[in-house]
């Protein structure tokens, strides 16, 4: 589930922001709205403690990481009603990318969500348009909107070409009135972006296709959202990867084994949650995603 729009939801129902991205001013918002009295310490370290007592308040269970259980309970409290998830979007004819589970072109969707181009990221990321399409990190991305975007837009949108960070942050609200729709994103994303991931994905794991298609799924999504890089102690779970598939591929077909191989993968793919603590909890969401793709693989 895209926690975003339920997240806006509360947000505008108590009042503050509605940007998606909760912190200290909106969890103090919720609980003065759960409990009817304001938060007794005004110099928290960290919100955990505030979301423990919210949960609590709202009768889930007070675990400190909000999922989709969580703020669905908040909006019925601070609002009277359950939430009920929008409708998706209509599904522009595109077609599916033969080799290529459907599953992981909706995990990966579902885990990148539509960046607008006047809303920066955050972190050093660069100006986004659609479905993780950074023009910051790769300049010539833009050019997959051609003939989507005007060719105004598109002019003024190059000036954020190459600029990540606070470069990129400085000149997001120039492109206020450039609005990018689902569609329109599904297009450049099963068209452009995905293929060229698809692409680099196997260039990065030769013999990943001996594999089922879920782990290609998988690990196209990782490299989609972490890039191709091997290098460091970060990385290190992605060389482990790279080893464990290259193994694989260098045995004897008749002595493969693939339920094993299945799981070390999925295995370091969950390894990878040790980089990122809860306030990134979308990353440690996905990598769970991607693992249970590859665990659900049905080997004949």
């Amino acid at each position: 589930m895209n926690l975003d729009p339920i997240i806006r939801a509360v947000q505008t129902s108590v009042g503050v922001k509605p940007d998606g991205s909760p912190g200290q001013i909106t969890w103090k918002a919720i609980y003065a709205k759960v409990t009817g009295t304001a938060w007794a310490d005004p110099q928290a370290a960290t919100v955990e403690p505030i979301v423990r007592a919210v949960q609590t308040s709202v009768g889930v269970e007070p675990d400190g990481s909000p999922g989709q259980i969580t703020w669905k309970a908040i909006y019925a409290k601070v609002t009277g009603t359950a939430w009920v998830d929008p409708e998706p979007a209509p599904v522009p004819d595109v077609p599916g990318i033969e080799g290529f589970p459907q599953e992981a072109v909706s995990m990966i969707l579902e885990a990148e969500g539509i960046d607008q181009p006047s809303k920066f990221p955050g972190g050093e990321s660069g100006i986004s348009l659609g479905y993780g399409c950074d023009i910051g990190a790769d300049p010539k991305s833009l050019e997959y909107w051609r003939g989507i975007l005007t060719d105004d837009q598109i002019n003024r949108l190059a000036a954020a070409k190459g600029k990540t960070g606070r470069a990129a942050a400085d000149i997001a609200r120039q492109f206020s009135d450039i609005n990018v729709s689902k569609a329109d994103a599904l297009t450049v994303f099963m068209k452009s972006s995905l293929p060229l991931e698809i692409a680099l994905t196997r260039k990065t794991y030769p013999g990943i296709d001996l594999l089922p298609p879920t782990v290609l799924g998988a690990m196209t999504s990782i490299v989609y959202n972490r890039g191709p890089g091997l290098d460091g102690d970060r990385r290190s779970e992605m060389r482990e990867i790279k080893d464990v598939i290259t193994q694989f591929a260098n045995t004897p077909p008749e002595r493969r084994d693939v339920k094993a191989t299945l799981e070390k993968i999925a295995d370091l793919i969950q390894s990878m949650k040790r980089l990122w603590d809860n306030s990134q909890r979308g990353l440690l969401i996905r990598r769970d995603a991607e693992a249970k793709l590859i665990r659900d693989t049905q080997i004949p």
